[in-house]
């Protein structure tokens, strides 16, 4: 028999296993303050499974609707349907039943609700010549705030604070030597597939990635929340009393 030591560090999450467990999920949408939620499925599990129906008799008038035609390979014009249909049940909360493309396209409508722009510019961009830009898909989970500490290139990494917010234009391979010493990310350029990406989720560390302009528009020293979840990172100069939203293309 072998044994191995190690760490798991990961986004806060509650996990219930058992035959009763789904009883819980009543509590958990109260627990979100939600009144409208929205289940959103696939038709194997809405139409071959009591599952859905009884989801339904769970959560009564807390569940608004579900949408049970999230296809395969999430297509685009199955989570646009979706957002749709949520966005007319005003719901506000959503749940995701099924595996891996229904998780996805669960995340996906969740961005397309608190959205404005339309979905072409929140998808990763990948431009002929440069690397793929993430305007709007977060690339680390949570959040944080901290102060911002803006570099340039590699050569500033040796100023970065223990706890700072590292503001900078590229997110490449060499900024994951200091990864454990940040407490957030912001980055104009990256790809949330990259192996950076893939660190800051591991590490539970927030990273938002196609920031435009932030190394310059984010005052060195400035207070600044990165929301890896939703994509969002507003800053507060010294002088100013409310945070100011950085505009992401």
């Amino acid at each position: 028999m072998y044994s191995y030591d190690f760490r798991v560090t990961s986004y806060p999450f509650r996990l219930y296993s058992g035959k009763n467990a789904l009883d819980k999920l009543p509590d958990e949408v109260e627990r979100n303050h939600a009144r409208r939620a929205f289940i959103v499925c696939g038709r194997t599990v809405s139409r071959k499974t009591p599952l859905i129906s009884n989801l339904r008799q769970l959560l009564g008038e807390q569940l608004a609707g579900v949408f049970d035609e999230i296809d395969k390979d999430t297509s685009r014009s199955s989570v646009t349907r979706a957002a749709e249909a949520a966005r007319e049940v005003r719901a506000d909360l959503v749940i995701g039943v099924g595996a891996g493309s229904v998780i996805q396209g669960a995340r996906i409508v969740t961005i397309l609700l608190a959205e404005k722009h339309p979905v072409e510019q929140l998808v990763t961009q990948y431009p002929e010549h440069g690397p793929a830009i993430s305007p709007k898909l977060a690339a680390g989970a949570g959040w944080t705030t901290g102060l911002a500490c803006v570099i340039n290139c590699e050569c500033e990494l040796s100023r970065v604070a223990p706890g700072a917010v590292l503001i900078t234009k590229m997110a490449g391979p060499a900024l994951s030597q200091i990864l454990p010493r940040v407490s957030g990310v912001v980055a104009e350029l990256g790809g949330s597939t990259s192996h950076l990406a893939s660190l800051a989720r591991e590490r539970g560390i927030p990273m938002v990635l196609g920031v435009a302009h932030a190394t310059t528009r984010i005052p060195e020293g400035s207070m600044v929340s990165v929301d890896g979840v939703s994509g969002v990172v507003r800053w507060m100069p010294s002088e100013l009393q409310a945070p100011q939203p950085v505009r992401m293309i």
